[in-house]
């Protein structure tokens, strides 16, 4: 998640149509093509030509977004899914249930 596009463009390349999709009311992940070198930890996107950006789309984003200025580093998400299973889906799939004590 970055703040601003002005943010998205110190990050990514980003077109004028790529721009206009994050701004929607959708509010999606847009794959965004680097720039040469943009500053990031070597294990975000790691292997991947696309970073995955977002901007603030929900009050509670952009109250992080103005409380803690991302200036240094900034946030990444996850799905939390290991690289040999599918993307988890179901709040139950993510966190099963303890075993119950006998």
């Amino acid at each position: 998640m970055m703040p601003t596009l002005e943010m998205v463009r110190e990050y990514c390349r980003l077109s004028p149509d790529e721009a206009a999709v994050l701004q929607s009311p959708a509010a999606p992940v847009v794959l965004l093509a680097p720039l040469a070198n943009p500053r990031l930890a070597p294990n975000v996107a790691h292997n991947s030509p696309w970073l995955g950006v977002m901007l603030p789309y929900s009050p509670l984003h952009h109250l992080l977004m103005r409380e803690y200025p991302f200036q240094l580093s900034l946030p990444a998400a996850t799905s939390a899914t290991s690289r040999s299973l599918s993307i988890t889906t179901k709040h139950s799939s993510a966190f099963p249930a303890s075993p119950t004590s006998s």
